[in-house]
Parts: C-alpha cells; sequence; structure tokens
C-alpha cells in the first residue's frame, strides 16, 4: 500500500472525511466533502509531503499554517497550534506471532458484559457492539486487564483503539490484545489502522512491538485548545491508612488522562482541597468511620470519561467490583459538581443525586466553595451544609 493511499484511508476511518484517489503529480487537494475541524492537515513523508485544505482556507491563511506545521512538535504548543501524529503501516501477522497472542487474547462477547464493565463502568453496552467490533480481551485470574476494538472503521478500514488497566500495562497484554485485533481485522478483509500522537511514547512502543511501520506523520491544525472544565469531587475511605488512601487518589488525579486534545493534560489540575473530615457511615452503619474530603480542580475531560478515569484510579488503589453499594471500601471518588452542569443519564447524574442529602460530602464542599451554587436547586453550598443536620461530621484536620 502506498503512503498516499494509506492517508486516504486513515482520513476515511478516523476523520470521516471520504477523499478521491490523491493524485501522485499534486501535493495539494481542496477538501470538497466535509468540513473538519481542521483547517490543514499534513501528510509528511520520506520524500514528500501531501496539504488536504479546508475549502475556507484563504491563500494567506494557507502560507501561515504551513509555517506553523513545520514548526509543531510533539506536545502541544499553543503558539502554532498544531497536533503530530503518528500512522502505521500494519503488519502481517506470522502465525507463531498469531499463536502466541492467541495463548492470552480472545474475543470477547455479550457473555463477557460483567469482565467489561469491572473493567470499564457500564461500559459493555459501548464496547460489545456490533460496530466496535472485532473486540479483543486479555483476561488474568478472571480479570479483563487489557481491550482492543474499533472506535471507528469503514467498509475499507479499522481504527485500533486499545486500553490498559494501568497495573497492568509493561506485562505483554496490550500487545497481545493488539496483535489478535490486527490478525482478525486483516481476515475480514480490511486494513487495520494505527495512528499514536507523537508525543504518546507508550502507543509507538506497542506499534513497533507488534509490528507496525510508521507510514507517515499527520501533522493537523491550528487546533484551539479546550477549555478546561471546573470541577468538584467527593473523596472517602474507611478501609486501611484512610488518610494514605486520600493522599494516594490525589497523586493520581495528577496522572494524564491520555484522552483529552494534546493528551498531555492531568485528569484533574487540583487547585483545593478540604480539611479531612471524619464521618460515620450512612446506610449500611456496621462498618468503619470515614474519612471525606472534597477537591476543586480543572479538567479537560468530558463528564463520561472524567468518571471512568476515576474509576480506573479506585481500582488501582485497591477498590474491588464487589464492594457493595454503601459498603467499606479503600477509595471512593464522586463527581459532585462539573460546572453548572445538570446530567442524568444511565451511567451519571451530575450534581451527584444525594449531594444535598450527605453531610460528609457538602461539609468538606462548603468549607472550599460556599458560595458556589448548586445548578438544580440553586442555593450555594454552605446553605446546603447548614440545612443537613444529624449526621456526625467530625473535621479532624489537613491531609
Amino acid at each position: 500500500m502506498t503512503g498516499r493511499e494509506l492517508l486516504r484511508l486513515h482520513i476515511d476511518a478516523v476523520w470521516s472525511l471520504t477523499l478521491p484517489t490523491l493524485d501522485e503529480t499534486l501535493d495539494e487537494f481542496v477538501l470538497t466533502h466535509g468540513f473538519p475541524a481542521w483547517p490543514l492537515y499534513l501528510g509528511v513523508f520520506a520524500h514528500e509531503e501531501v496539504a488536504l485544505w479546508r475549502p475556507d482556507v484563504t491563500p494567506e491563511q494557507r502560507t501561515l499554517y504551513l509555517e506553523n506545521a513545520h514548526k509543531a512538535d510533539a506536545v502541544w504548543d499553543h503558539a502554532p497550534g498544531m497536533r503530530r501524529e503518528v500512522v502505521f503501516h500494519a503488519p502481517h501477522i506470522r502465525q507463531e506471532q498469531l499463536a502466541q497472542a492467541q495463548r492470552q487474547a480472545r474475543m470477547l462477547n455479550a457473555e463477557d458484559a460483567d469482565l467489561v464493565n469491572a473493567f470499564e463502568a457500564d461500559s459493555a453496552s459501548y464496547f460489545l457492539q456490533a460496530r466496535t467490533a472485532p473486540c479483543v480481551g486479555v483476561v488474568v485470574n478472571g480479570q479483563l486487564v487489557s481491550i482492543a476494538h474499533s472506535p471507528r472503521q469503514t467498509s475499507a478500514a479499522c481504527e485500533l483503539g486499545i486500553n490498559t488497566l494501568p497495573e497492568a500495562r509493561r506485562q505483554g497484554y496490550a500487545i497481545a490484545a493488539t496483535t489478535l485485533w490486527t490478525a482478525i481485522v486483516q481476515q475480514k478483509g480490511l486494513i487495520p489502522i494505527y495512528s499514536a500522537f507523537a508525543w504518546n511514547t507508550a502507543s509507538l512502543q506497542l506499534a513497533k512491538a507488534v509490528g507496525y511501520t510508521p507510514g507517515f506523520e499527520g501533522i493537523y491544525g491550528p487546533m484551539q485548545e479546550p477549555a478546561p472544565h471546573v470541577v468538584y469531587l467527593g473523596l472517602g475511605s474507611n478501609l486501611g491508612d484512610r488518610d494514605a488512601s486520600l493522599r494516594a487518589a490525589l497523586v493520581s488525579l495528577a496522572a494524564p488522562d491520555g484522552e483529552s486534545e494534546g493528551g498531555v493534560h492531568p485528569i484533574v489540575q487540583v487547585e483545593r482541597v478540604s480539611s479531612v473530615y471524619d464521618t460515620a457511615p450512612m446506610l449500611m452503619t456496621e462498618q468503619p468511620r470515614f474519612h471525606n474530603i472534597a477537591c476543586m480542580g480543572r479538567t479537560w475531560l468530558g463528564p463520561v470519561s472524567l468518571l471512568y478515569a476515576l474509576k480506573r484510579i479506585e481500582v488501582t488503589l485497591g477498590r474491588t467490583s464487589d464492594t457493595p453499594r454503601y459498603g467499606p471500601r479503600v477509595i471512593d471518588i464522586d463527581i459532585l459538581l462539573y460546572d453548572d452542569l445538570s446530567l442524568r443519564s444511565p451511567e451519571l447524574t451530575i450534581p451527584h443525586e444525594q449531594l444535598a442529602e450527605r453531610a460528609f460530602a457538602l461539609a468538606p464542599l462548603a468549607e472550599i466553595a460556599p458560595d458556589v451554587i448548586h445548578p438544580t436547586l440553586g442555593r450555594t453550598t454552605q446553605s446546603l451544609a447548614a440545612s443537613v443536620t444529624g449526621q456526625d461530621v467530625r473535621r479532624v484536620g489537613k491531609l
């Protein structure tokens, strides 16, 4: 497959833009269908460059955008506003390579819904649907640790999506899942599309380990860096060293999220943390007392993506899938408020649906954000906290 053909398939699969065959005698093309977020997509090959232009770009802008594309670094820089990615040619999967992958990875189906939901909360309906097939997983000791699927596909190609639990990385599981996914896609007569941001060393190394080879670099933009969202989280723990678990959770929030534009932002950039509150358990009262805190921060993730990131942190810190809903837990992280958003879905309700009834959440929240208004009740957190009485909540100091 030529580099230009790979470019055409990539743009179609990832950006949903159908391109004609790219004439080898031309190095610039104006899009005639679709209106992408980027004005310029520059495909950089070993011996040539191919520019794809949105039709509204003026000649003066073309000159500026090309200059900025050539300045673009691997990591997002607001000045040029360009993203860099590497797009790979798929390997031929050898029989022995496939056999090795099949010893660890297998196809997932509807019977694996509980495994998938334990891997990422309420995600089976997404991963196990026909349009994301093939879906391949690695299960170790009854736990799904890595999953490969097809987030986007066309009649000719499938794009790879690969997720691995943080504690299961660098153990070969993603290699096995990606290898088997690639082989299945090729058996269906489709082209596997693997791309990764140029800053994402782990994804680049995974591609190399499976046998993918770089086809071209794509530089696209200028893209506006999205504004972060203000989020308030409630954290609690009542097993083990409670304060150590809360500190570990705050540290984990600072890890790169890997999903937002640029991929170099923390899950939550924490800016304020409340005191620690020692609180009595509710509903299931026969369990140890909790230590609770609230924090305010900024996130570049959407609300559902943030929810999944928080669930992954909980699992990493030791929370198990069999934890009762109101039972004891090493760590619990809830989204209390997200901007002034009001959201109700099967996966997530914002503001937290029980916030106004929980002194253990309201007391630390009102400490760091007394004047923030509950978007559906129209009352400040301080007012809500004052109205909840009869619950045993004691401020005990700072972390």
